[in-house]
């Protein structure tokens, strides 16, 4: 699904010192759960959107017992690169690059799969780490933080781990990596249909016992920027729209308040009841409850009360970190 009709009327600046040319670039964030891609302009130190997409790949899924991705989600995953090098062809994109994240860092054959895919699809996907990931994330949304705040919070909720990364709208002060992810969660605690009371507790507790590791955080005059598909699609449940309409969640305030009523509503559910809910796309039926927990109890954690939706994130600060680096 696309995102919406690409309309962003916005560049994307980057805060590297970067020769002003013009240049199309393909830029692939293969996650845990879903792949990415951005194709943009860059010039003069902006990243324009021309065309997004998103398609739900869930390797997490497929990983056994031995922490090994499957042949089923090789076929999906290189399915999805070769999507995307046609329609970066057809937009005359002149360079492609790809990163992969937690599956593709925690799995016993992730280089191996990587090699295959190259093989496939002549992309080459660069599995990065988690605090690399936190970091591309970090100066991919920062652009978005609302002008009333100076500081700013970031996470990232994914199939595998979630991101979290902090400081002011120049400078990154920190930035770490969880293993706390919508997939892993569902699969480590949610095995009843509907889920149980018990089940929930176990994962909230899971949840908490990680967050103890971040920093606290002042809420007073740092916002809170929530990018990818969990916050995305809270939000669109929030609206009860298109679930596809992603360009309708970008800027989105979701409250606290709000992304609780949504948890507790849904936590009972049963998953063909949940598939039905508006804005929810019942390939995430089954893991936004988690990934909507982690989230939730971040906010209560943190001190916030409110959580800005942006659709940019990890494909933009990768893309601006290979521009500096000359693609390399």
């Amino acid at each position: 699904m696309l995102f919406g009709k690409s309309n962003w009327k916005n560049g994307f600046y980057s805060r590297f010192v970067i020769p002003d040319t013009k240049k199309r670039i393909a830029s692939i964030d293969c996650g845990s759960n879903t792949f990415l891609l951005l194709i943009a302009d860059y010039f003069n130190g902006f990243l324009y959107p021309v065309q997004q997409a998103s398609r739900i790949v869930a390797l997490q899924r497929d990983m056994d017992e031995n922490g090994n991705l499957s042949d089923s989600a090789l076929e999906r995953a290189g399915q999805t690169l070769l999507e995307y090098c046609k329609l970066s062809v057809e937009r005359d994109v002149e360079s492609i690059w790809a990163c992969g994240t937690s599956a593709l860092r925690s799995a016993t054959n992730g280089a191996e799969f990587c090699r295959k895919l190259k093989e496939q699809t002549g992309i080459s996907v660069e599995i990065i780490s988690g605090e690399d990931e936190a970091q591309y994330g970090y100066f991919g949304a920062v652009q978005d933080l609302p002008q009333q705040y100076d500081n700013m919070a970031f996470i990232d909720v994914g199939g595998g781990s979630t991101e979290f990364s902090w400081g002011t709208r120049k400078t990154l002060v920190g930035s770490t990596s969880l293993p706390l992810g919508s997939i892993k969660l569902t699969r480590q605690f949610l095995g009843s249909n509907p889920v149980t009371t018990e089940e929930i507790d176990s994962v909230i507790a899971a949840i908490d016992a990680e967050l103890v590791k971040l920093p606290a955080f002042s809420g007073g005059n740092m916002g809170l920027l929530g990018v990818a598909a969990t916050p995305i699609t809270l939000a669109l449940m929030h609206l009860k729209g298109d679930k596809n309409d992603f360009d309708a969640t970008d800027g989105y305030v979701l409250t606290l308040a709000a992304i609780e009523e949504i948890c507790c509503a849904i936590q009972f559910l049963p998953l063909n009841e949940r598939k039905k809910l508006p804005g929810l796309h019942p390939d995430r039926a089954d893991v936004i409850l988690p990934g909507g927990l982690i989230i939730q109890q971040f906010m209560k954690r943190a001190g916030f009360d409110a959580l800005h939706i942006s659709l940019r994130g990890l494909r933009f600060g990768y893309a601006l970190a290979k521009i500096e680096g000359g693609g390399n």
